[in-house]
């Protein structure tokens, strides 16, 4: 099943999901900066999490009424992540447009930002206490996975443990909070919750490390940003530690570590990367993750919905971008 088989069956409920945003981002805001921020969060987006969330929702009996909330919750959620990774990492272009730190300034892309992630809060509301619960859980760990990523530059010997666990809190954390919140709303007992939730943390897994290798062997094209900004930035990612943990070299580590490395040096980084298996041995990570996260889908009943959160999986694995 592609991305557009996985969309096609929720189209109508993404709609609402849509308009439920903009209802919610419209109530409050007329500051060019917020205007701006909402104008942000309906560009181009993949609406993958809130998919999820649909799907999940579905397969558990929720009302749709309950789980466009919830699905709103989730995206705005990440939106606010996005425009804040972008002042982090000084990251002038996202999905082939000028971030909205590049267009209005640190200062007010960080004030945007929490625009949206206030609204998140406002529609996690609409679903009760747990629901809050769940969302401040979440982000919670995205902080502590940003914060892990941020005190461990230019670390080479970074165990798998320990990428994994910053990876869990920092893409993991926000697929788990889809399927927990789109069990919230189905009145699901917490068992469910659980199980529902260990799906999107190990397909968060996956997502982030096809996001490390598309950082090294995808095209700016594609990704509608730079490739190899996290090496520019110096975050060290999976593709790296297993290449460095095979074949060390000290050469082009010494360059990402010293901050020296450029564009110029990418043929070399990915030749290393394929050339000691680190290549081959990502993709069985990969698979490893994207088994564990098929397995917790056993607690969904069979069905459409089920088989399209099994096909995110494949299209966390396989995606150009």
């Amino acid at each position: 099943m592609t991305i557009a088989g996985i969309m096609q069956p929720i189209e109508t409920d993404l709609h609402r999901v849509r308009e439920t945003m903009s209802k919610v981002l419209q109530q409050r805001g007329t500051h060019a900066v917020l205007l701006q921020s909402k104008a942000y969060a309906f560009d181009d987006g993949k609406l993958l999490r809130p998919a999820i969330v649909l799907h999940c929702g579905r397969a558990l009996g929720a009302s749709i009424n309950t789980l466009v909330y919830a699905a709103a919750t989730v995206e705005l959620l990440h939106i606010a992540t996005l425009i804040h990774d972008d002042v982090v990492d000084n990251a002038s272009v996202r999905r082939g447009k000028p971030t909205l730190k590049e267009t209005m300034g640190n200062k007010f892309a960080v004030l945007g930002g929490d625009f949206c992630l206030a609204n998140s809060l406002r529609c996690a509301a609409k679903l009760g206490s747990c629901a809050v619960l769940e969302l401040g859980e979440a982000v919670v760990k995205v902080i502590e996975g940003e914060l892990m990523q941020a005190t461990s530059t230019h670390n080479f010997d970074m165990t798998l443990e320990e990428y994994v666990e910053r990876v869990a809190g920092k893409t993991g954390a926000i697929f788990s909070l889809s399927m927990r919140l789109a069990a919230v709303a189905a009145g699901a007992p917490h068992t469910i919750r659980a199980l529902a939730g260990q799906f999107g943390h190990y397909l968060g897994i996956v997502f982030q490390m096809r996001d490390d290798y598309l950082d090294i062997f995808g095209t700016s094209q594609s990704l509608g940003k730079p490739v190899a900004n996290d090496l520019v930035q110096g975050n060290i990612t999976l593709p790296l530690m297993l290449a460095h943990r095979r074949q060390p070299d000290q050469t082009l580590r010494g360059r990402v570590t010293n901050g020296e490395f450029s564009a110029s040096d990418l043929p070399a980084i990915r030749k290393w990367v394929s050339d000691s298996g680190a290549e081959d041995e990502l993709l069985q990570i990969m698979q490893h993750y994207a088994d564990l996260a098929l397995a917790a889908l056993c607690c969904l009943p069979p069905g459409e919905s089920r088989d399209a959160l099994s096909a995110c999986v494949e299209v966390a694995i396989t995606r150009k971008r």
